[in-house]
Protein backbone atom coordinates (compact mmCIF):
# COMPACT_ATOMS: atom_id res chain seq x y z
CA UNK A 1 0.00 0.00 0.00
CA UNK A 2 1.49 3.64 -1.05
CA UNK A 3 1.46 6.13 1.92
CA UNK A 4 0.68 9.55 1.56
CA UNK A 5 4.48 11.06 0.17
CA UNK A 6 4.38 7.59 -2.41
CA UNK A 7 1.05 9.60 -4.12
CA UNK A 8 2.06 13.16 -4.21
CA UNK A 9 5.31 11.95 -5.68
CA UNK A 10 3.01 10.38 -8.05
CA UNK A 11 0.94 13.60 -8.53
CA UNK A 12 3.29 16.04 -8.49
CA UNK A 13 4.57 18.84 -5.81
CA UNK A 14 1.41 21.39 -5.68
CA UNK A 15 -0.83 18.26 -4.86
CA UNK A 16 1.50 17.47 -1.77
CA UNK A 17 0.63 21.19 -0.77
CA UNK A 18 -2.93 21.02 -1.11
CA UNK A 19 -4.85 19.41 1.54
CA UNK A 20 -8.27 19.35 -0.57
CA UNK A 21 -10.60 16.75 -0.69
CA UNK A 22 -11.31 15.47 -3.88
CA UNK A 23 -14.86 17.32 -3.82
CA UNK A 24 -12.91 20.42 -3.46
CA UNK A 25 -10.12 19.94 -5.90
CA UNK A 26 -13.26 18.92 -8.67
CA UNK A 27 -15.02 22.25 -7.82
CA UNK A 28 -11.71 23.96 -7.82
CA UNK A 29 -10.96 22.50 -11.32
CA UNK A 30 -14.65 23.25 -13.00
CA UNK A 31 -16.10 25.97 -11.22
CA UNK A 32 -19.85 25.98 -11.11
CA UNK A 33 -20.26 22.79 -13.89
CA UNK A 34 -18.32 20.80 -11.40
CA UNK A 35 -20.36 16.93 -10.24
CA UNK A 36 -19.76 18.10 -6.72
CA UNK A 37 -20.52 21.88 -6.51
CA UNK A 38 -24.10 21.66 -4.79
CA UNK A 39 -22.41 20.01 -2.30
CA UNK A 40 -19.24 22.11 -1.21
CA UNK A 41 -19.60 25.16 0.63
CA UNK A 42 -20.19 28.41 -1.11
CA UNK A 43 -20.63 32.12 0.07
CA UNK A 44 -23.69 33.76 0.95
CA UNK A 45 -25.37 30.27 0.88
CA UNK A 46 -26.69 29.11 4.45
CA UNK A 47 -25.53 25.75 5.20
CA UNK A 48 -27.95 24.06 7.47
CA UNK A 49 -26.52 20.85 9.63
CA UNK A 50 -28.19 17.67 10.24
CA UNK A 51 -29.36 17.10 14.13
CA UNK A 52 -28.94 13.07 13.43
CA UNK A 53 -33.06 12.70 14.06
CA UNK A 54 -35.30 11.36 11.59
CA UNK A 55 -38.28 14.02 12.53
CA UNK A 56 -39.07 17.11 10.55
CA UNK A 57 -37.75 20.30 11.85
CA UNK A 58 -38.40 23.76 10.96
CA UNK A 59 -35.55 25.41 9.51
CA UNK A 60 -36.30 29.10 9.21
CA UNK A 61 -39.20 31.67 9.19
CA UNK A 62 -40.35 34.55 7.13
CA UNK A 63 -42.49 37.09 7.66
CA UNK A 64 -44.98 37.05 4.99
CA UNK A 65 -45.78 41.05 3.30
CA UNK A 66 -49.45 42.15 3.06
CA UNK A 67 -49.21 40.98 -0.55
CA UNK A 68 -49.07 37.53 0.76
CA UNK A 69 -51.53 37.94 3.08
CA UNK A 70 -54.17 38.47 0.56
CA UNK A 71 -56.57 36.23 -0.09
CA UNK A 72 -56.69 35.16 -3.86
CA UNK A 73 -59.70 33.04 -5.68
CA UNK A 74 -59.10 32.17 -9.64
CA UNK A 75 -62.47 33.13 -11.53
CA UNK A 76 -63.51 30.27 -13.73
CA UNK A 77 -66.78 31.24 -15.34
CA UNK A 78 -66.85 33.66 -18.22
CA UNK A 79 -67.80 33.91 -21.73
CA UNK A 80 -66.31 35.07 -24.85
CA UNK A 81 -66.76 35.96 -28.71
CA UNK A 82 -64.67 37.36 -31.21
CA UNK A 83 -65.68 40.85 -32.92
CA UNK A 84 -63.86 41.40 -35.91
CA UNK A 85 -60.77 43.14 -34.79
CA UNK A 86 -61.64 42.47 -31.04
CA UNK A 87 -62.26 39.86 -28.70
CA UNK A 88 -64.98 40.48 -25.90
CA UNK A 89 -65.32 38.61 -22.93
CA UNK A 90 -67.17 39.35 -20.38
CA UNK A 91 -67.33 37.92 -16.20
CA UNK A 92 -70.74 38.35 -14.23
CA UNK A 93 -70.32 39.62 -10.84
CA UNK A 94 -73.20 41.32 -8.59
CA UNK A 95 -72.68 44.17 -7.74
CA UNK A 96 -69.73 45.42 -9.07
CA UNK A 97 -70.83 48.37 -10.52
CA UNK A 98 -71.06 49.55 -6.34
CA UNK A 99 -67.30 48.82 -6.21
CA UNK A 100 -64.80 52.22 -6.23
CA UNK A 101 -62.79 52.06 -9.82
CA UNK A 102 -59.50 51.09 -8.58
CA UNK A 103 -61.50 47.86 -6.96
CA UNK A 104 -61.63 46.44 -11.01
CA UNK A 105 -57.84 46.14 -12.75
CA UNK A 106 -56.87 44.63 -15.96
CA UNK A 107 -53.36 44.31 -17.00
CA UNK A 108 -51.72 42.45 -20.09
CA UNK A 109 -48.97 42.34 -22.43
CA UNK A 110 -49.05 41.07 -25.95
CA UNK A 111 -50.46 37.10 -25.13
CA UNK A 112 -52.11 37.27 -21.91
CA UNK A 113 -54.66 39.39 -20.09
CA UNK A 114 -55.57 39.47 -15.88
CA UNK A 115 -58.25 41.14 -14.77
CA UNK A 116 -58.20 41.50 -10.91
CA UNK A 117 -61.23 42.15 -8.58
CA UNK A 118 -61.04 43.14 -4.90
CA UNK A 119 -64.01 43.02 -2.99
CA UNK A 120 -63.86 42.38 0.99
CA UNK A 121 -60.17 41.76 1.46
CA UNK A 122 -60.21 39.37 -1.33
CA UNK A 123 -58.55 39.27 -4.88
CA UNK A 124 -60.20 37.76 -7.73
CA UNK A 125 -58.77 36.70 -10.39
CA UNK A 126 -59.19 35.58 -14.10
CA UNK A 127 -55.82 34.88 -15.87
CA UNK A 128 -56.06 34.36 -19.46
CA UNK A 129 -53.20 33.32 -20.54
CA UNK A 130 -51.92 32.25 -23.46
CA UNK A 131 -53.95 33.96 -25.32
CA UNK A 132 -54.64 32.68 -29.38
CA UNK A 133 -52.70 35.44 -31.11
CA UNK A 134 -51.47 38.30 -30.04
CA UNK A 135 -53.39 41.60 -28.63
CA UNK A 136 -52.25 45.45 -28.39
CA UNK A 137 -54.34 46.36 -25.98
CA UNK A 138 -56.92 45.35 -22.72
CA UNK A 139 -59.76 47.61 -21.80
CA UNK A 140 -62.69 46.90 -19.00
CA UNK A 141 -66.06 48.48 -18.62
CA UNK A 142 -68.47 47.69 -16.13
CA UNK A 143 -72.38 47.47 -16.48
CA UNK A 144 -74.73 46.26 -13.73
CA UNK A 145 -73.72 42.63 -12.55
CA UNK A 146 -71.34 42.69 -15.13
CA UNK A 147 -67.44 43.46 -15.97
CA UNK A 148 -66.29 43.43 -19.65
CA UNK A 149 -63.10 43.03 -21.05
CA UNK A 150 -62.44 44.29 -24.71
CA UNK A 151 -58.61 42.66 -26.25
CA UNK A 152 -57.95 44.46 -29.34
CA UNK A 153 -56.34 41.86 -31.36
CA UNK A 154 -52.79 42.74 -33.45
CA UNK A 155 -53.72 41.24 -36.46
CA UNK A 156 -56.96 41.00 -37.80
CA UNK A 157 -58.11 37.45 -37.79
CA UNK A 158 -60.63 35.18 -36.80
CA UNK A 159 -60.25 33.54 -32.99
CA UNK A 160 -61.65 30.32 -33.26
CA UNK A 161 -61.00 29.77 -29.16
CA UNK A 162 -59.46 32.54 -26.94
CA UNK A 163 -56.76 30.36 -25.35
CA UNK A 164 -53.83 28.73 -27.15
CA UNK A 165 -54.26 25.24 -25.28
CA UNK A 166 -57.65 25.41 -26.05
Amino acid sequence: MADVADISELQGPEAAERSDSALQANIREKGSNAYYYAHGNRDGVEKIEWDGKEEPRLLRTEAKTEEDKKAREAITTYGWYDDGAKVKIYVDREGIEDLPEDAVTIANDARSATLTIEENGIEYVLLLTPLRAAITEAKIRRKPGKVWITLKKELDSVWATLLEKD
